[in-house]
């Protein structure tokens, strides 16, 4: 397994993001589940209890490892591929948007696959709705597939989400602990208070966001 996704701070903010979706909602209702940009199944595999999961990805050094693992498994580059997407009750798109120029289209895509959807990004601390290009290595695994990635706002998040018929969206942010920092990766902190000057790391943090949107309306 690659460091990076095999890293105790990792597997821990797996871990949390997961306590917290499982504690917004009702599982009893999720029998099936996409994880969308899914790495190596960190978070999804603290699904499988109760529902099936079927993990995408789109680096295949991701999936070849869920594939041997025996897991459902799909490689797919949601940035420029377009293809049938099998439907869920509850789709996860968890660290994937801000590794893309195309935030927008990989939220229509959640939104094609599944009525209810866990969207968990890093954040820029602005008010006001901002998305701005930022160059990303393309060489570690747990990055953008082609080099560019985004600075996005909770804001901006939420509109999205809103033009992509998610009507009733609960940030759930303070659900989730903060994470400390290991070698590899800087700390995770999600229910962090707004400064407004645009930073998207803070004393060593990553900021983080957590929401469960639903569609309420056809």
């Amino acid at each position: 397994m690659s460091q990076h996704f095999a890293d105790p701070t990792y597997l821990e903010r797996c871990q949390v993001v997961a306590d917290a979706i499982k504690d917004s909602v009702d599982m009893s209702t999720v029998k099936a589940i996409v994880d969308l940009g899914c790495g190596m199944g960190g978070v999804g595999q603290h699904f499988e209890a109760g529902a099936q999961v079927l993990y995408i990805d789109g680096r295949l050094e991701n999936i070849e490892r869920l594939w041997d693992l025996g897991k459902r498994a799909m490689l797919l580059d949601v940035e420029r591929q377009r293809v049938p997407l099998p439907t869920a009750d509850l789709v996860l798109c968890l660290g994937l948007l801000y590794h893309s120029l195309k935030p927008m289209e990989i939220l229509e895509n959640c939104s094609r696959i599944a009525p209810r959807i866990a969207v968990e990004s890093l954040c820029a601390d602005f008010i006001k709705p901002v998305m701005l290009p930022v160059e990303e290595d393309i060489i570690r695994e747990d990055q953008s597939l082609h080099g560019w990635g985004c600075a996005l706002t909770a804001s901006w998040i939420e509109t999205a989400l809103r033009h992509r018929g998610y009507d009733n969206i609960q940030d759930i942010s303070y659900k989730v602990p903060d994470v400390q920092r290991s070698d590899l990766h800087l700390g995770f902190t999600y229910n962090w208070q707004s400064l407004n000057d645009g930073e998207r790391y803070r004393n060593g943090y990553g900021l983080r966001k957590l929401w469960i949107a639903t569609k309420t309306k056809n």
